[in-house]
C-alpha cells in the first residue's frame, strides 16, 4: 500500500504529505465498490471477485481506509503471538497462588485486589503482575495470555 485514504499520510493528493509508515493497514477488498474511485476503475458488483476489489489510490476509501480499528485489532494480535511465543521460557507470575496452573483462582485473586495501588493497606504485590504498583487492566490482560497454562515447578 503506498496511496491510504488518510488524512495525514497521502503523498498522492499532496506531494509534501509523508509516505505511508510499513505495518499499516487498509481496510482492503470490498466487493461492494462503495466509492467512485473503485467503480470507476472497472470494478462491478456483480462481476467482480471481492478479493479483486482493491484500489491503491487515495480516494479509494471504501477499499484503501486507514483505520484506527483496524490497526488497534493489528497491533493486538501482534502483541499476543509475540507475548504467546515465549511462554514456555518466563517465569509464571501470573500463577499468583503457586497451584501450578493460571486459572480462575488466579483471576479470582486479583478481582479482590482490583483498582489498589501500593498505597492501599489490601494491596497483593503478587497481584501487581506488570509492577507499574496498581492492581489495573494491564495486569488482567497479563493473566489473560496465560489463561489455562499448566506446568510443572
Amino acid at each position: 500500500m503506498k496511496y491510504p485514504h488518510h488524512r495525514f499520510f497521502c503523498p498522492q493528493i499532496d506531494p509534501s504529505f509523508p509516505s505511508v509508515p510499513p505495518g499499516f493497514l487498509s481496510s482492503g477488498p470490498n466487493s461492494k465498490c462503495e466509492d467512485p474511485w473503485i467503480a470507476g476503475s472497472g470494478c462491478s458488483y456483480f462481476y467482480t471477485p471481492p478479493q479483486q476489489c482493491f484500489m491503491d489510490h487515495a480516494e479509494s476509501w471504501s477499499t484503501n481506509e486507514v483505520n484506527i480499528s483496524l490497526n488497534a485489532a493489528l497491533a493486538w494480535v501482534t502483541y499476543y503471538i509475540d507475548a504467546v511465543k515465549n511462554v514456555e521460557s518466563e517465569k509464571v507470575t501470573e500463577d499468583i497462588n503457586k497451584d501450578g496452573s493460571v486459572n480462575m483462582a488466579d483471576v479470582v485473586l486479583v478481582a479482590k485486589v482490583f483498582g489498589l495501588t501500593k498505597d492501599d493497606l489490601e494491596f497483593d504485590k503478587k497481584c501487581d503482575l506488570n509492577n507499574d504498583s496498581t492492581i489495573n487492566i494491564s495486569d488482567i490482560v497479563k493473566l489473560a495470555l496465560k489463561f489455562g497454562y499448566t506446568y510443572t515447578s
